[in-house]
């Protein structure tokens, strides 16, 4: 169950959790109650709600004698998000294209602004973009759901690792691959692309992190 949250620490717990995502608050820095609330000018109360949801979230945890810090990343985190994405996309673009209306166009012109560019951040928004051009056909508000929180922690890992990897060529690879199958009529094609795409990409991120990232 979420900690309810007011709108203040919803707000702050927003910022911090989209802090963490970009990596602007980096693994294992402190998450300090004393400092976030002058930062945001608000009491305590409020921020110790927002570390609660951020734990929640998986983007924080409690460490002793040290207090809240940004989770760690780790192989754990990597197979347990990848192994989800693979399911609950695979299902959602199974639906989506029964419906015969996913939005080829949408998808392709998300895939033509990633290889016009190496800005990390066109190149997560284009990523976001093409897969969300792919689902949202399915209609199933819920499973899109799962789908966009799971890929919010996806984008940590894809932000602080990916540019080390040099993974990009082969992503966009990925992404043409599923929507020729598409283009193509072949919709269980499609799906063991993706398929195949999620899981390459999940080992490429869980190779360059020792298991022991999560422990301390």
């Amino acid at each position: 169950m979420r900690t309810p949250r007011t709108g203040v620490s919803q707000a702050i717990a927003a910022t911090l959790a989209r802090e963490i995502i970009t990596g602007r608050r980096e693994p294992g820095s402190p998450l300090r109650q004393e400092r976030i609330a002058a930062e945001f000018q608000s009491s305590h109360v409020p921020v110790r709600e927002a570390l609660l949801t951020l734990q929640s979230e998986g983007l924080a945890v409690y460490r002793p004698r040290r207090g809240a810090v940004v989770a760690p990343l780790c192989v754990e985190d990597v197979e347990d998000i990848m192994d989800m994405r693979v399911e609950l996309e695979a299902l959602a673009l199974r639906l989506a294209a029964r419906s015969g209306t996913i939005n080829q166009a949408g998808a392709g012109a998300a895939l033509d602004r990633a290889e016009g560019s190496s800005d990390i951040d066109v190149l997560v928004e284009a990523n976001r973009d093409f897969h969300h051009a792919l689902y949202a056909p399915c209609g199933r508000a819920r499973l899109l759901a799962a789908i966009g929180e799971l890929g919010l922690h996806s984008e940590r890992y894809l932000r602080t690792v990916w540019r080390e990897l040099g993974y990009q060529g082969k992503s966009d690879a990925g992404h043409r691959e599923i929507l020729a199958r598409l283009r193509a009529g072949d919709a269980p094609g499609a799906e063991a692309a993706l398929r195949t795409h999620i899981r390459d990409a999940g080992e490429e991120l869980a190779a360059h992190l020792p298991r022991s990232a999560g422990t301390e």
